[in-house]
C-alpha cells in the first residue's frame, strides 16, 4: 500500500503528503510517527492531515506533523466575512419561514443518536458487548444492563464536542479527561439513562482508570474501538445530517463550520491566525 509513495518520496517526486481520515486509524499518533521516521529520516518531512478541530480544539502537539489540510482556516474566514449585525433578521426570516425555532445543539445531539442506533448498530453492539464483559469483572458495575450499557454509550457519544479522543496504550492525556469530563457530565444532564452511574464507569474506562493490567488492556480495546466510532458518528450527523437541515446561512455549512455562530469581529479571526502559527508553524 505505501511501497509506491515512499518510492516518490525516495526519488524526490513528491515534497509532501496528504492524509485524508486521519481519525479513522486505531492509533493516528503512532502511525504519523512511523510514516514520519520512514519518509523524513533526515528531515521531518512535511505531513498534512485532513482533521477537523471542533470549538476550542487544538491539534495535538505530540503529532509529527506541519499541521492540518486547514478547515479551521476555512471557518475563520467565513466568519470573517460574515456581519454579526445581520444575526437576528437572519433567524427571524429564517424561523418565519420554517413557522417553527430551531436548537443547533438539539439536532446534532438527535442526529448522533440516530446515527448510532440506525446506521451504525453494529458497532453500538459491540461496544456494548465489550463494555459489558469489563462491567461483569467489577462488584459495583456487574448489575448494569445491556440497555443501560447501550443507552450510556450512546449519550456519552453524542455528548462528545469533538470528533474524537486519542486514548491510546500511554493512557489518557489531560486533553483526553478534560473533553471526557464535560461529555460526561453533558451526558448525565440528558437524564437518558437510568443509571447515572454507567455513564462515570464507560469514563473510567475510556481514561483506562482501571486497577488490573488485563482490565486496562481490555479498556483500551473498548477505547480504541469507541474511538473509531465517534468520528464516523460524528461527520455523518453533523456534516451529512444537521448542515443539510439547518440552512439559516450556508456559507457558514461548510465542512469544519459552525453554522449557529454568525460571523465573527476582525481581532477574532487574527486571534485564530495567531493560534494557527503558534500551533500549526509550518503548515
Amino acid at each position: 500500500m505505501h511501497a509506491r509513495l515512499f518510492d516518490l518520496v525516495e526519488a524526490g517526486k513528491i515534497d509532501g503528503i496528504r492524509l485524508d481520515h486521519i481519525d479513522g486509524l486505531a492509533d493516528p499518533k503512532a502511525y504519523l510517527e512511523r510514516l514520519q521516521k520512514t519518509v523524513g529520516e533526515d528531515d521531518p518531512f512535511y505531513l498534512v492531515v485532513e482533521k477537523i478541530l471542533g470549538p476550542g480544539e487544538e491539534l495535538r502537539a505530540d503529532w509529527p506533523v506541519a499541521g492540518t489540510t486547514g478547515y479551521e482556516f476555512i471557518r475563520a474566514l467565513a466568519e470573517l466575512f460574515t456581519d454579526p449585525r445581520g444575526e437576528s433578521s437572519m433567524s427571524r426570516a429564517y424561523c418565519d419561514f420554517l413557522q417553527e425555532e430551531v436548537d443547533y445543539e438539539a439536532l446534532i445531539i438527535g442526529a448522533k443518536r440516530m446515527m448510532l442506533i440506525r446506521n451504525l448498530a453494529g458497532e453500538l453492539e459491540h461496544l456494548k458487548d465489550m463494555a459489558g464483559a469489563l462491567a461483569l469483572r467489577q462488584l459495583a458495575t456487574r448489575d448494569f444492563g445491556n440497555d443501560t450499557l447501550r443507552r450510556a454509550i450512546i449519550e456519552l457519544a453524542a455528548a462528545l464536542p469533538v470528533y474524537r479522543t486519542y486514548v491510546d496504550v500511554a493512557g489518557a492525556q489531560d486533553e483526553d479527561r478534560a473533553i471526557l469530563a464535560a461529555a460526561a457530565e453533558k451526558a448525565k444532564a440528558a437524564r437518558q439513562v437510568e443509571d447515572e452511574e454507567a455513564i462515570d464507569f464507560l469514563r473510567r474506562v475510556l481514561e483506562l482508570d482501571l486497577e488490573s493490567p488485563e482490565e486496562q488492556a481490555s479498556a483500551l480495546e473498548f477505547a480504541v474501538r469507541f474511538q473509531q466510532t465517534t468520528g464516523p458518528v460524528m461527520a455523518k450527523a453533523l456534516e451529512d445530517t444537521a448542515f443539510y437541515r439547518y440552512n439559516r446561512l450556508i456559507a457558514l455549512n461548510e465542512v469544519g463550520g459552525e453554522p449557529d455562530r454568525f460571523g465573527a469581529p476582525v481581532d477574532a479571526f487574527h486571534a485564530a491566525m495567531v493560534l494557527r502559527l503558534h500551533h500549526q508553524r509550518r503548515a
